[in-house]
């Protein structure tokens, strides 16, 4: 006769039963759940730990009892920029832990249709845990794949104003490599997943449904590479862009300087009312204006002739 007895329900901790399999959502665990975690599940404490690192790595590991795969997925943090948030499954007979940090929606949204779709619960019952491991990994790849929807889309808004020349602006260029940030995030976080897909459906073979998985996976991760690429060429062009016109307002800068300073050199000496040497000569005027223009010619000549203008 199959053992249905499970632990307990823990303050803080989500627990749902489906025949003789038990899905359990713990968000943030204190220490006093992480020990009843230890204590109902019999998994390290160490692994918990992994789980609720911001920086730790995605990857696979077996263990005495159960299977520990741990990653993260791209959310929205207040500032509105992306940012990783972990997530740890572990794998047991009869059990199947998710610990992450309450930040996935997808997931959130996964556990309210767990606790009312019969039809799931029933493939679970029949299947065991890995009918859900499957499943969480599509979670995984929903929410890469909406994060790098977003990022596509303002990348598209970003190449539209560069197209219409239009806002070229320090603020664009600074949305830009927030933008390539992000993407740099989003592909972290992806690239590995083809692999850790082909890794998990080793644990209960592989099926139809796995390989549609990892061939998810494998595109998406094609995608976000290429996206980076496209918004480094983006990136340069716009630099390159707002360079040129810098050197552009330079160059116009220089040339009016070029033009005009030996003019009012001229001026200004030719103006002082002692020692003039136009001041005993006729038509002082007529002279002076001559000298002015002949050195407003000579300012025109150098300046073409040195590639000011």
């Amino acid at each position: 006769m199959e053992d249905t007895t499970f632990p307990p329900a823990i303050a803080g901790v989500q627990t749902f039963a489906a025949g003789g399999v038990v899905l359990v959502s713990v968000e943030r665990p204190t220490s006093a759940e992480t020990e009843a975690l230890q204590r109902d599940y019999r998994v390290e404490r160490a692994d918990l730990d992994l789980a609720l690192e911001r920086g730790a790595p995605t990857g696979y590991w077996q263990r005495d009892g159960y299977a520990l795969i741990t990653g993260a997925i791209p959310v929205l943090a207040r500032a509105g920029i992306l940012v990783g948030s972990p997530i740890s499954f572990f794998i047991g007979r009869d059990f199947f832990l998710i610990v992450h940090f309450g930040e996935a929606r997808p997931l959130l949204r996964f556990l309210r249709q767990f606790e009312t779709d019969e039809t799931l619960r029933g493939d679970v019952a029949a299947r065991g845990t890995m009918a859900l491991l499957p499943r969480c990994f599509g979670l995984l790849i929903d929410s890469a794949a909406a994060a790098r929807a977003r990022i596509d889309r303002q990348t598209a808004e970003a190449e539209t104003a560069f197209s219409r020349r239009e806002d070229w602006g320090e603020l664009r260029v600074a949305e830009l490599v927030r933008l390539r940030s992000e993407a740099c995030l989003v592909d972290r976080l992806v690239a590995p997943l083809p692999s850790l897909a082909r890794e998990a459906a080793e644990l209960g073979g592989v099926s139809s449904e796995w390989e549609r998985v990892i061939a998810r996976a494998t595109r998406l991760a094609e995608l976000v590479s290429a996206d980076r690429s496209a918004q480094d060429g983006l990136l340069l062009a716009y630099v390159a862009e707002n360079s040129a016109r810098s050197a552009r307002y330079l160059r116009v800068t220089l040339a009016i300087a070029a033009l005009t300073l030996p003019v009012l050199v001229a001026v200004a000496l030719l103006g002082f009312p002692y020692g003039n040497p136009l001041a005993t000569v006729p038509a002082p005027s007529t002279i002076a204006l001559a000298v002015v223009g002949v050195t407003f010619v000579a300012a025109v000549y150098l300046s073409r002739r040195n590639g000011i203008i």
